[in-house]
C-alpha cells in the first residue's frame, strides 16, 4: 500500500494551497486512519479480494495526487472515487451472455450453427407464447409496448412475460 511519513518529519505541501490534502500530515492520518475501513468496505461490498481493493485504493490515491482535485471533504471524494473503482472491476470480470455481438465473436461457421441449433430445439420446447414474444422482442427488434400490442397485454406485465421467457429459454439451454 501506500508509505505513511514519519512522525518526524516537518509539515509539507502534499498538494500546494487548497488541495485535497494540504499536508503530509493531513495525508498520513488519511493512509493510517481511513484506508483499511475502505478496503474492508470494499471487500465486503463488492465481494472483491483485499488485494484487489488495495490496488484500486492505490489507483485511486495516485489519481488524487497528479489530479490535485479541490474537494472539501477527502474522505467523501476518497469513498467515492474508490467505489466507482471497485465497480469498474467487478463490471469487467463479469462474464458476458447474449447473442455473439461486440464482447462475443463466434468466428467459426461450425459454432455459429451449433449455437443457432441450440436456440431453436430450445425454442421449440418452450410454451407457444413465451416463443411468440421472444420472436417479436429479442428476434424482431420490437419494443415492449409494440410487444405488448400484438401479444395483446399490457406494458407493464410485457416486461415480466419477457423475463419469465427469458429464464425458460436459458434453462432448457442449460
Amino acid at each position: 500500500m501506500i508509505a505513511a511519513v514519519e512522525e518526524t518529519t516537518a509539515p509539507r505541501e502534499v498538494h500546494g494551497k487548497g488541495g485535497i490534502l494540504s499536508t503530509a500530515w493531513e495525508w498520513d492520518r488519511l493512509v493510517r486512519e481511513f484506508f483499511p475501513r475502505l478496503v474492508a468496505a470494499g471487500h465486503r461490498r463488492f465481494s472483491l479480494s483485499r488485494e484487489d481493493c488495495e490496488d484500486a485504493l492505490q489507483i485511486v490515491a495516485q489519481e488524487i495526487v497528479t489530479r490535485r482535485p479541490r474537494a472539501l471533504v477527502p474522505e467523501a471524494f476518497l469513498t467515492t472515487a474508490f467505489y466507482r473503482r471497485c465497480f469498474k472491476i467487478v463490471q469487467a470480470r463479469k462474464p458476458s451472455y447474449g447473442p455473439p455481438g461486440e464482447n462475443q465473436l463466434v468466428d467459426d461457421p461450425r459454432q455459429r450453427l451449433l449455437s443457432e441449433f441450440r436456440v431453436s430445439s430450445a425454442l421449440a420446447h418452450i410454451h407457444p407464447r413465451c416463443r411468440a414474444i421472444l420472436r417479436l422482442y429479442a428476434i424482431e427488434g420490437c419494443t415492449l409496448p409494440e410487444t405488448a400490442s400484438r401479444i395483446r397485454q399490457s406494458p407493464k406485465a410485457m416486461w415480466k412475460s419477457v423475463q419469465r421467457c427469458l429464464g425458460r429459454l436459458k434453462q432448457w439451454l442449460e
